[in-house]
């Protein structure tokens, strides 16, 4: 073999080693982006789970206690309210919109037939915030709970 085609050989050779190098240089890359992805994923889902709402809520204008107990993705809502004794919750829900988590209250009770709050979850300030409506002085009024505590589900 001549000086000419060895350094040829050597050249092609080095030329191989460099394309190895860049494919498993761009495979790491991908795992890598995959992985975090996966973790970034992972937690943004958890910091947005349904499960977040549970606790006791407190607005803080009155000491009206919101105590949601149970909350899944497919909408079931367990729901009790306080004024400070227990008021009837006639339904409730959990919707999603917008990438935000949406809480429907419907009170039946006395002092509060069809009393409703329609509130979103903020969680950045780990708020729920929206919309009273009473309808014995029809009016609607904004409010807003904030987090008493995780632990004990009763006032």
């Amino acid at each position: 073999m001549s000086k000419e085609e060895e350094r040829k050989r050597q050249h092609e050779l080095v030329a191989q080693k460099q394309r190895r190098n860049w494919i498993i240089a761009v495979a790491v890359l991908v795992l890598l982006a995959g992985a975090g992805w996966a973790v970034w994923a992972g937690f943004s889902a958890a910091q947005n789970a349904p499960g977040k709402l549970v606790g006791r809520w407190v607005r803080p204008d009155g000491g009206y206690v919101l105590d949601i107990r149970h909350a899944e993705e497919n909408g079931r809502l367990d729901v009790a309210y306080f004024n400070p004794r227990p008021i009837h919750v006639g339904q409730a829900n959990l919707s999603r919109s917008n990438g935000q988590w949406l809480v429907f209250v419907e009170l039946r009770d006395a002092n509060y037939p069809g009393a409703t709050y329609r509130l979103s979850y903020q969680p950045d300030r780990d708020q729920l915030a929206g919309l009273y409506h009473q309808p014995l002085v029809d009016q609607t009024f904004e409010v807003a709970f904030v987090r008493a505590s995780s632990q004990n589900s009763t006032p």
